[in-house]
C-alpha cells in the first residue's frame, strides 16, 4: 500500500507542478525588475530624469540577455518620444 501512496503522492506533486508553472515562468525574466519598474515609474518621470536613464540601460541589458516581447514593448514604450528613437529611426531609414 505504501508504492501505492506514493505513486498517488508523486501523480498530485507533478500536476500541481504543470498546473503552476506556466505561472512561474511568465514572471522570472531577465527584464521582469526593470518592466515592473517602468510600469511604476511611468506616471512620475518628471520627478526624477535621471532615473529613466538607468530604466533605459536596464531595459537594453534585458534585451541584450533575453528578448522576450515584454522587454522589447517596455523598452520601445520608454524610448517613444525621445531623442534616441527619433535618431534610431533615421540611422534605419538611412542603412534601408
Amino acid at each position: 500500500m505504501t508504492g501505492m501512496a506514493a505513486r498517488r503522492f508523486l501523480i498530485v506533486a507533478l500536476l500541481f507542478l504543470v498546473a503552476v508553472a506556466p505561472s512561474w515562468a511568465g514572471t522570472h525574466f531577465a527584464g521582469a525588475p526593470w518592466v515592473a519598474e517602468l510600469e511604476r515609474f511611468a506616471t512620475r518621470y518628471h520627478e526624477d530624469p535621471p532615473r529613466l536613464d538607468k530604466i533605459r540601460g536596464g531595459l537594453g541589458e534585458a534585451v541584450k540577455i533575453d528578448p522576450r516581447p515584454e522587454t522589447l514593448v517596455a523598452l520601445a514604450r520608454l524610448l517613444k518620444d525621445s531623442k534616441e528613437a527619433r535618431l534610431l529611426l533615421e540611422s534605419i531609414r538611412g542603412k534601408s
